[in-house]
């Protein structure tokens, strides 16, 4: 049948009008002016997520996490969740943006699209966690998410319920929780942390995460506290060119945590930070699955130093340390680190020596070669300690303890023979497990295969220079 004009000129108003299947979520994206429907129209995104600043897209469906308020069931109208969690878009203080145009003279849009005080004055907690749960599925190494530059933004901690409460020793609030790959760029901002809350933290699914550029601070520079300016929960997290000041601990990567589970984190690599008067700890590695990491260009100014509580150990390349030694340690491996590897590290006079309880741990380089007090293998400004074992369990050490210019056993011996000087006789000899060389010289009377293989000491002394005159001879007459 054929329809006259008016007729299909109502059918085209209905359609574009929405109505009939609009409700049953059958909605046609609009066309752009190139013939195109726009990204956010093709995924469905409703009008208030929409004008983003700095271009941000999602390039899928949102994945939201159970413990915030996305998926707590809110009601259609954006009121809230049944339980009554709030919507943080019905916070009368957080404004819906696209362009910064569209804010207060001292805030910038967000680039989920939130107007935030950009001055350190006002909490921007909220809003920013909320653009940071509305961040679609990481599909690789983390979603883009870039901070407004230049800024002083201020978070407020929120209670975590996952943490103990009981524990008075640890931070209960966190600013900025994380749970998805992200790649947070600060954009050279400033983060002004409430005291005694963990500023960033990335929790278990934000695995090979990265973030960049960013300095945090308390709020009360003054005010000793346990506060963290990162804590890491996740796997292979890249921290790059960061400044945390003040904290109680700068940057923590645990397995255990309070009643936060187990952690994987193993393999991070962490980049040119500086971590300056953090009260307890500049840099804390601890508990079984925190080994394999690569920290380069870690300078300590001030406070509390490295601590690396790892199961195997991990690797520092030019490490800078400056603190007060009567204070604070400057960088302590305890004997669960057992293979840290260090190279170049810098240390000042004043910082305390740094100890490693490893035994298996390697330093190379740098000016505190000397200064290592380690049972391990250091190579350097002469002051090299190293040690070699072969197929047949034959080990030495160059050099020994003391006056031993080399210790070395046999696995069928059990014990250990020392090539020692004895000041007091001015005379060396070999010592068994350092005991004096009288009952253990070797000497034909002593050893049970007779003198063929062993002479006195002084008759061993009178040979090498019988040997060395005839040399001289020998080259005496070939020069004559």
């Amino acid at each position: 049948m054929r329809m006259s004009a008016p007729a299909v000129a109502m059918v085209v108003l209905l359609i574009a009008s929405g109505c009939g299947d609009g409700d049953s979520g059958d909605w046609m994206p609009e066309a752009d002016s190139a013939g195109t429907a726009s990204v956010d129209q093709m995924h469905h995104r409703p009008d208030h997520l929409r004008g983003q600043s700095r271009n941000h897209r999602s390039n899928g469906k949102h994945h939201h996490k159970g413990k915030h308020w996305h998926d707590k069931g809110g009601s259609e109208d954006g009121g809230g969740d049944e339980n009554g969690a709030d919507n943080p878009d019905d916070n009368p203080s957080i404004t819906r943006c696209s362009t910064d145009s569209e804010c207060e003279s001292h805030e910038a849009c967000s680039q989920g699209g939130r107007c935030i005080d950009v001055t350190g004055q006002e909490s921007v907690t909220e809003a920013l966690q909320a653009d940071i749960d509305e961040l679609p599925e990481a599909v690789g190494l983390g979603v883009p998410y870039e901070l407004p530059p230049n800024s002083i933004l201020r978070l407020n901690g929120i209670n975590d319920n996952d943490v103990d409460n009981d524990n008075a020793d640890a931070p209960q609030k966190v600013g900025l929780l994380i749970e998805n790959g992200i790649i947070l760029e600060g954009n050279g901002s400033r983060i002004l942390a409430d005291n005694d809350t963990v500023a960033i933290r990335l929790g278990d699914d934000s695995d090979w995460s990265r973030v960049s550029n960013l300095w945090i601070d308390p709020i009360n520079m003054g005010q000793v506290h346990s506060g963290i300016g990162i804590d890491v929960r996740s796997h292979g997290v890249r921290l790059e060119n960061l400044m945390i000041r003040r904290m109680g601990t700068g940057i923590r990567a645990h397995t255990h945590v309070d009643d936060l589970g187990h952690a994987n984190v193993n393999g991070q690599q962490w980049s040119r930070i500086v971590l300056a008067n953090n009260y307890e700890h500049g840099l804390h590695i601890r508990s079984g699955d925190s080994n394999a990491g690569l920290f380069m260009g870690v300078e300590i100014l001030g406070g509390g130093g490295i601590r690396d509580d790892s199961f195997l150990g991990n690797t520092y390349i030019a490490p800078k340390i400056h603190n007060d030694g009567n204070q604070h340690e400057s960088m302590m491996r305890t004997r669960n680190a057992g293979a840290s590897t260090v190279l170049g590290m810098y240390l000042e006079d004043v910082s305390a020596d740094p100890v490693s309880e490893a035994p298996y741990d390697l330093h190379v380089g740098g000016n505190a070669i000397h200064r290592t007090q380690t049972q391990g293998d250091r190579i350097g400004r002469h002051h090299s300690r190293i040690r070699f074992a072969n197929d047949r369990g034959v080990r030495m050490r160059i050099p020994g303890g003391g006056h031993e210019p080399f210790a070395f056993s046999h696995p069928d011996d059990g014990q250990e023979w020392r090539l020692k000087y004895f000041p007091s006789w001015r005379e060396w000899g070999m010592s068994l497990q350092g005991s004096t060389p009288l009952a253990y010289s070797w000497t034909g009377v002593q050893h049970p295969d007779g003198p063929g293989l062993f002479v006195p000491v002084e008759e061993l002394r009178d040979s090498l220079w019988a040997i060395f005159d005839a040399l001289f001879d020998a080259v005496e007459e070939n020069y004559e």
